[in-house]
């Protein structure tokens, strides 16, 4: 009989919002779906009042942070991602791959291969660093991008600065790594701590310091080493927005002001505390809106925004973030790019084509959530940008293979209902053992066929 632990999948379903119980989810209701049944998920629709964000180091700073000097429009704006990461089952090799793949070749400044640092050396062994947290229960992962960049002279003494200042913060000595990456529009930096305090306990960080107060961190050492925002930067950056083809902090304003059909009533001037300016922006985005076709004036000065508008400017920012990652490649290789004939390739879509080509680049789709792309020079001429969401194996794909890219096989099969049905009767688990013990007439060949169709699915991420 085969190793319990090696063979056991969780497929239990989490609470709402819980990221790391959304694949098992999304698998148990497709096969219930099917069957006609309804999923042992709760659905009293009562929401508990618990949120957990005052656990953790930190909690206390989230709400001092709120009272800077600055008011909030002259600091500097940083964005930062963060994501918290259990290094259980697959999570080590990932964390491995992924520290990995952060050191690769351009990424620097002169496009060379990253290097890590952290408080006191500009060269750290990466591998030394994961191997020292193989017994760690998570670790936490940080995007740290400011809005200017390209401004700091050195990106190393700002990322020191911040964790100094996290450490006061948190009150404990941390071990982390980062490293600067170069290679976008936004200079930016990954940091990786371990998921350890300075006594070897598990470091839990408040939800609202990892949320707003690292960020609020950020801005404030941002503001004091380029100065403050002035007026006209303010007013420069915001007439931006009015133009954009992506999801903007207008149009969030936008969507706050209107009712629930997506009316706005945008006749006589300024409403309550909101200025000439900042109503002149409204207006002229929502004539880019309209031209967009995701607005229209119906009557002079009442507006209604198309349904879904949020979503559909996501996803159109999305797109034109590939098209520039696609753009620099093709510079890269000594092409124009308008004389490349570009295709998405959508790995959802059962009715896309299979591709099949060279491999002319890999790299990051999310880098939050160590999602990944390739590029195929595909045999039909065209250039392919195909998001293979989370993989584990990106680095065997070489530069130069020949691949193909397909559509992921979404059909349930038999062994499916098996697995659910197992699963829902011993509170979302399923194993070999617990299969024999369920249906003892099994063949252990029979049984061995579900396991593979889970890791199949693991794989592919459902």
């Amino acid at each position: 009989m085969q190793n319990e632990t090696e063979n056991t999948f969780k497929l239990k379903i989490g609470r709402v919002g819980n990221r790391g119980k959304r694949s098992s989810r999304r698998f148990i209701d497709r096969v219930y779906a099917e069957m006609g049944k309804t999923s042992s998920k709760n659905r009293s629709g009562r929401k508990s009042s618990f949120t957990g964000r005052y656990i953790g180091r930190g909690f206390q700073v989230a709400k001092i942070t709120r009272l800077s000097h600055y008011s909030g429009s002259e600091l500097r704006r940083v964005i930062v991602k963060a994501r918290f990461v259990k290094l259980a089952g697959t999570g080590f090799k990932n964390a491995k791959t992924h520290i990995r793949y952060l050191q690769r070749d351009g990424v620097t400044k002169d496009g060379d291969v990253g290097r890590l640092y952290n408080s006191e050396f500009d060269d750290v062994d990466g591998k030394e660093f994961v191997t020292q947290a193989k017994e760690d229960r998570h670790q936490f992962r940080f995007i740290v991008s400011p809005e200017e960049g390209t401004e700091f002279e050195d990106l190393k003494i700002f990322t020191r600065e911040l964790m100094e200042q996290m450490e006061r913060d948190l009150q404990t000595k941390l071990d982390w790594v980062a490293i600067d990456h170069y290679n976008t529009d936004n200079p930016h930096t990954h940091i990786i701590i371990r998921g350890i305090d300075d006594t070897g306990k598990n470091l839990i960080i408040a939800r609202d310091y990892m949320s707003s107060g690292i960020r609020e961190r950020a801005e404030e050492l941002a503001t004091l080493e380029l100065g403050p925002r002035y007026e006209m930067e303010i007013a420069i950056a915001r007439k931006r927005e009015v133009g954009a083809n992506r999801f903007t902090p207008i149009d969030k304003q936008l969507i706050q002001t209107s009712d629930e059909n997506g009316n706005l009533n945008m006749r006589g001037g300024a409403q309550g505390n909101e200025t000439r300016f900042e109503q002149s922006l409204k207006i002229g985005r929502l004539g880019k809106l309209q031209d967009m076709r995701l607005a229209n004036e119906y009557e002079t000065g009442l507006w209604q925004l198309s349904k879904n508008i949020e979503p559909k400017l996501r996803h159109l920012g999305m797109r034109n973030d590939i098209i520039k990652t696609m753009h620099a490649v093709a510079k890269v290789r000594g092409h124009e790019p308008l004389e490349v004939d570009y295709g998405i390739f959508h790995a959802e879509d059962q009715l896309q084509r299979p591709v099949t080509g060279k491999l002319i680049s890999k790299g990051f789709a999310d880098e939050e959530e160590d999602k990944y792309y390739l590029m195929v020079e595909g045999s039909d001429g065209r250039t392919h940008y195909a998001d293979v969401k989370q993989t584990d194996n990106i680095e065997d794909y070489k530069i130069g293979s020949i691949v193909e890219i397909a559509p992921q096989n979404s059909d349930l099969k038999k062994s499916d209902y098996v697995i659910a049905e197992i699963a829902a009767r011993n509170d979302g688990l399923y194993s070999a053992e617990i299969h024999n013990i369920e249906d003892p007439a099994s063949s252990s060949e029979f049984i061995q066929t579900h396991i593979r169709r889970l890791e199949g699915l693991r794989r592919q991420n459902i």
